[in-house]
């Protein structure tokens, strides 16, 4: 969960990084290399491709932490998965419309939900 988190943080912060830093964190995080791996293709010791992954993992947190960047992102992207997943049972509950009054009533509250998420996203921006 926290190289997912990580992740995010590299995707929006990254480029604050140094080339270098950018560069160990790909070869770490993405490509899944060994400290080890990692310091003998760069011909680096261990322990600073260590202290190169915490520093920018500190400074990726850093501007997290001032711009919320991440967090509006992934807030965002919850509420729309939550309307897409609602949008695609009302359209299986229409395809096989056999109880009208009590789907009507449930489509009209998914609606309004729907509504509300849709409020929510915009007065975040």
């Amino acid at each position: 969960m926290i190289d997912m988190q990580i992740g995010l943080l590299y995707d929006f912060y990254g480029q604050f990084l140094t080339n270098k830093q950018r560069e160990i964190m790909h070869l770490y995080y993405e490509n899944d290399y060994s400290l080890s791996e990692i310091a003998e293709n760069l011909q680096i010791t261990r322990q600073a491709v260590h202290d190169t992954i915490k520093k920018s993992k500190r400074i990726l947190s850093d501007y997290e932490q001032r711009l919320g960047l991440a967090a509006k992102f992934a807030g965002k992207d919850l509420v729309l998965t939550r309307v897409s997943d609602i949008a695609e049972e009302l359209k299986q509950l229409l395809a096989k419309k056999k109880a009208p009054e009590a789907e009507d009533a449930y489509i009209q509250e998914k609606l309004e939900e729907i509504q509300r998420m849709i409020r929510t996203l915009q007065k975040a921006e």
